[in-house]
């Protein structure tokens, strides 16, 4: 290479990040087909690295925006990639950042994913656990940092059920009890099985996410996208029933829980 950066360069990352934003102004300048956000001002995208989330509230609008987007773009030698292009009004599932966002709304999709690639990443480190070389300190230890962690990967904004928190423990104490060595017909209390891997319940470390993620969030200034998601408004009409009752219940038990989990902590 004797033009541009080097792959590896730190230089790389930020030159690539205000070429994207200058596309991104140029797109959405002089613009009015976004998202009402506040009384007088509409979000208009997304940004995270090199993925883009273009918001418009009428259907017309996405083609318009799509082609301003290619258009600024193709003047920095940027090109769309269509195949992973998506309209989120025509999908009943997408997935961004890893996790799995549901027309739904629901957790479900995301977390049978999670299930799946942790189990994986237990399996690819059967070496590990097999081994008498390494003690069950370091055992534990690698379980928390490559397989918990990609258990929970987004766990602070799922809406967890009892179902869904009775899934995510039966997958870590069956990984536990592989690493252990206990083998049918062997029998040890969930409570014992814990202790002895220096483990907390899997809800409990939903919650801790949880209350970090929102800490993390209320700290920010009160003129960030993040915090005024907590109060935002969206356009249309939402359809009255019984599951907007649901959703309001699953909400208000979560709130209690973990209200009754912070006094007693």
């Amino acid at each position: 290479m004797k033009t541009g950066v080097r792959q590896g360069c730190i230089l790389s990352p930020k030159i690539f990040l205000m070429v994207i934003d200058w596309v991104m102004r140029k797109t959405t300048q002089d613009n009015n087909t976004g998202i009402q956000w506040t009384f007088t001002k509409q979000l208009e995208d997304l940004d995270f690295a090199d993925d883009i989330s273009l918001l418009y509230h009428r259907q017309q609008h996405a083609q318009t925006k799509l082609s301003k987007l290619a258009e600024e773009a193709e003047k920095t030698g940027l090109k769309i990639n269509k195949k992973k292009t998506e309209n989120i009004l025509e999908t009943d599932h997408f997935t961004y950042l890893g996790s799995i966002v549901s027309k739904d709304a629901g957790a479900d999709d995301d977390i049978r994913s999670r299930i799946n690639k942790a189990r994986h990443a237990f399996n690819s480190l059967r070496p590990i656990w097999n081994s008498r070389a390494l003690s069950l300190r370091s055992k534990t230890r690698i379980f928390n940092t490559n397989v918990k962690a990609v258990l929970l990967y987004g766990s602070e904004t799922w809406r967890v059920t009892n179902t869904i928190n009775n899934k995510l423990q039966t997958f870590t104490n069956r990984c536990l009890r592989h690493i252990l060595r206990i083998r049918w017909p062997e029998r040890i209390s969930n409570s014992s099985l814990w202790e002895r891997t220096n483990q907390n319940a899997t809800s409990q470390d939903t919650k801790k996410r949880k209350w970090g993620w929102i800490g993390h969030t209320l700290r920010k200034p009160a003129d960030t996208i993040a915090r005024q998601a907590l109060d935002w408004n969206p356009q249309g009409k939402r359809k009255v029933g019984r599951p907007k009752q649901t959703w309001r219940r699953s909400v208000e038990s979560e709130a209690k829980a973990a209200e009754t989990t912070w006094g007693t902590n």
